[in-house]
């Protein structure tokens, strides 16, 4: 089942509600970009081009960022029984634990392993986070 699913049984006026709500606390656009650049950060890092002090034990925190704050915050009063959203959920804490073993690997300078943790499971998570989002943007466009 996709994002919004319970609300399908709803009035048409409380998925507008919920939509509006959505779209007001957050941006889904916004939320990809930041997600989908965190591989460039990484590359930057692992190949000694970035000046960021990339510090794992913040980066495995998945309530630090903008979506994070908002999955642990006002998606609840929305999402809190819904299945896509802990999906979403799931996915979000994975990509940041992966992102930051990824940063983790290099600080211990296995750069082998950190760029075959890049190059493979970061990409997963990372692209299924994405799909969430993605998935949750039809949703509240169809609702």
């Amino acid at each position: 089942m996709g994002f919004l699913s319970k609300l399908f049984g709803q009035p048409g006026n409380t998925r507008a509600k919920v939509r509006t709500a959505i779209r007001s606390d957050i941006n889904i656009t916004d939320a990809i970009s930041a997600h989908v650049n965190w591989k460039a950060r990484l590359e930057n890092y692992l190949n000694g081009n970035s000046a960021e002090e990339l510090d794992p034990m913040v980066i495995c925190r998945d309530d630090q960022c903008l979506l994070g704050k908002w999955i642990h915050g006002p998606a609840l009063t929305y999402l809190n029984d819904d299945d896509g959203f802990y999906r979403l959920r799931k996915n979000h804490a994975n990509f940041h634990f992966v992102a930051g073993n990824v940063v983790k690997k290099m600080q211990e300078n296995d750069k082998a392993a950190a760029y075959a943790l890049l190059n493979s499971e970061y990409e997963r998570v990372s692209s299924e986070i994405v799909n969430d989002l993605r998935d949750l943007e039809q949703q509240l466009a169809d609702a």
